[in-house]
């Protein structure tokens, strides 16, 4: 049995240490640790929804769709994250929190709609997973879309505040030191 456990602790620390060094720069460990975890999911119940059953029984399907949608995943990803990112470094504020937050959520639905028709476009045109491009299979991403952009902009909200306020706190006490320094300079040339 620990011989078990020993395979499972390395291999999580290996996975750790391989998603550290593959981050993208504009992700922090927050962001990137929330996709890696979430990403999985997404694919299943994505493919899910589009491709039904047949995702489960077809090896040829599975691994169609998963690879479009782990590409969709990934390019809705960075076009969302630069995208917030463009608000955040607009607005970076305490006071201007409610402007930055609604606008994100607002940016971030109607770029979610586009991603919606995008995504259902891109799954019609591979003809073997059976997905039509129509209103029907549309709405319903657009739907949980906004859902989801709620939860995002939420936690990406989170996570800004969090960095701001570890800056703020690294800055303090830096501030805090220099004051200490002088004072103990002043201290001493007496």
């Amino acid at each position: 049995m620990s011989k078990v456990w020993h395979r499972l602790v390395i291999f999580v620390l290996s996975f750790y240490s391989a998603s550290e060094n593959m981050r993208p720069f504009f992700f922090s460990r927050y962001e990137w640790w929330y996709h890696i975890l979430t990403m999985p999911v997404f694919l299943l119940i994505g493919n899910y929804y589009f491709i039904g059953e047949r995702y489960f029984h077809s090896y040829d399907i599975f691994w169609k769709g998963t690879l479009l949608v782990f590409f969709l995943y990934w390019f809705s990803l960075v076009a969302l994250t630069a995208l917030v990112r463009y608000i955040t470094d607009r607005y970076p504020g305490r006071q201007q929190t409610f402007r930055r937050l609604f606008l994100m959520l607002l940016s971030v639905a109607f770029l979610t709609m586009f991603l919606a028709v995008f995504d259902v476009w891109m799954y019609s045109r591979i003809r073997s997973l059976g997905v039509p491009f129509n209103w029907q299979v549309i709405w319903p991403i657009m739907v949980l879309g906004f859902v989801f952009d709620l939860f995002l902009c939420s936690v990406l909200g989170l996570f800004y505040s969090l960095e701001k306020w570890k800056q703020n706190q690294a800055e303090s006490e830096k501030q805090e030191r220099i004051a200490l320094q002088n004072q103990f300079n002043e201290l001493k040339g007496q």
